[in-house]
């Protein structure tokens, strides 16, 4: 609902052949977009009608590509985007705070690179999906709903006994 209206403020301001927007891409444009940035901004922010982004997904895969991040301090972000560790968080609606957050990570290649390394360093420890699937396996066995690793350790057991047997 944006679009018509930032690419006249972009026009306005004079910054037309700085800023592109380039609509729905497929996933090896989306990685060479990713590879070309040198850093990633999002900045979220909540509607008058109360809908947020959550855990937004291009935030993620931005840190997974190695690249600091410039948002907001909703709850999503803030679960993946760790304030002055793996890039900078400013109060929803603060341009001016998002503005300087954005020059500060252009301005400084040591410090876009330390967060960087960072950030991707975050999405392999809590969002690829081997570090999920020990805790995911273990809340789903809690609740009764697969077995559980003892269980299936000896049921796998068992099954092999009685192949061995029928050998």
């Amino acid at each position: 609902p944006e679009w018509a209206r930032l690419q006249r403020l972009v026009h306005e301001l004079g910054v037309a052949e700085r800023v592109a927007f380039l609509g729905p891409l497929m996933e090896p444009e989306v990685r060479a977009e990713y590879r070309r940035a040198a850093v990633f901004a999002l900045p979220c922010r909540v509607l008058e009608n109360g809908d947020r982004d959550g855990l937004p997904n291009v935030i993620v895969e931005a840190m997974a590509h190695g690249l600091p991040v410039a948002s907001t301090t909703l709850a999503g972000v803030r679960e993946a985007v760790v304030d002055g560790e793996c890039g900078l968080l400013v109060p929803p609606g603060d341009e001016f705070g998002l503005a300087d957050a954005l020059l500060r990570l252009l301005s400084d290649a040591a410090l876009r690179s330390h967060l960087g390394a960072q950030a991707r360093r975050r999405v392999a420890s809590r969002f690829e999906r081997g570090a999920n699937l020990p805790a995911v396996h273990a809340a789903l066995a809690d609740g009764g709903l697969i077995p559980s690793s003892a269980a299936r350790t000896e049921a796998l057991s068992s099954a092999t006994t009685r192949q061995r047997a029928a050998a």
